[in-house]
C-alpha cells in the first residue's frame, strides 16, 4: 500500500476576476508547497470547482461532451488552464 500526503487549502476567489483568482491560487499553492514539500495532493474548496462559468469565460476550462453519456458535459482544462497549473507547480 502506498501512502499519499494530502493538504487542504482554505481560500476564496477574487469576486468577478478569474485571472486574479488564478494568480491568488497559484501563490497560495506555492506557499503550501514551500511549507510542506512532501505533500502530493492539495484539496481546494468547492468554490474553485463549482464556478466553471467564470473560468470558462476566462479561457481556463472548456465544456466537452462526455464520450459515454451524450447528455453530460465534462469540464476540462484548456491550454491556458494547463499553463496556470504548470506555473503553480513550478513557483516556489
Amino acid at each position: 500500500m502506498r501512502t499519499l500526503s494530502i493538504a487542504a487549502l482554505q481560500t476564496a476567489s477574487v469576486a468577478g476576476d478569474p485571472d486574479a483568482t488564478a494568480d491568488r491560487l497559484a501563490g497560495q499553492i506555492s506557499v503550501a508547497r514551500a511549507i510542506a514539500p512532501h505533500v502530493e495532493l492539495i484539496l481546494l474548496p468547492e468554490l474553485h470547482l463549482s464556478a466553471p462559468g467564470q473560468l470558462e469565460g476566462a479561457g481556463y476550462v472548456q465544456r466537452v461532451r462526455d464520450a459515454h453519456d451524450g447528455r453530460a458535459r465534462n469540464i476540462e482544462l484548456t491550454r491556458r488552464g494547463r499553463a496556470m497549473v504548470r506555473r503553480s507547480r513550478t513557483a516556489r
